[in-house]
């Protein structure tokens, strides 16, 4: 299945990202308020869920930037 995601509004792609980080490192991924940001998306800061992996997972602060 292919997907259209430059029709995404700036709204959708940033809840895109949000899942997809959510998914990686873990629930406490942050979305950012509406405003100027900087383009930045989301946070997160802990110990990754999946990444790198379960068994080795990452520790540390993440800005997403979309």
């Amino acid at each position: 299945m292919k997907y259209r995601y430059e029709d995404l509004s700036p709204e959708q792609f940033e809840g895109l990202v949000i899942f997809l980080c959510q998914e990686l490192l873990g629930i406490s991924v942050q979305g950012f308020s509406k405003g100027r940001d900087g383009g930045r998306d989301a946070k997160f800061v802990g110990t990754a869920q999946l990444y790198p992996s379960k068994a080795a997972p990452w520790d540390g602060t993440v800005i997403m930037v979309g």
